[in-house]
């Protein structure tokens, strides 16, 4: 593991992001491991109870909320 961010809800539930071997994982306590993307550099923000996550890519920066991923550059 390299990295990583995490963040506690306003319910209480702490959320996390991180790489692993080039690969970007996130999870919540208790719940299995998803990988998010491929990259570096990761970080995790709540806007309105709702996870954002953003990380780079080789020259490329990532944003993703929900289930929803584009490039920002």
């Amino acid at each position: 593991m390299d990295g990583g961010s995490l963040v506690i809800n306003k319910n209480g539930k702490v959320q996390t992001v991180w790489r692993k071997e080039g690969n970007i994982f996130t999870a919540v306590l208790g719940i299995p491991e998803i990988e998010i993307g491929k990259g570096r550099n990761c970080i995790i923000g709540t806007i309105n109870n709702e996870n954002n996550y953003g990380w780079s890519d080789k020259d490329e920066i990532l944003y993703m909320k929900a289930n929803d991923q584009k490039n920002i550059r």
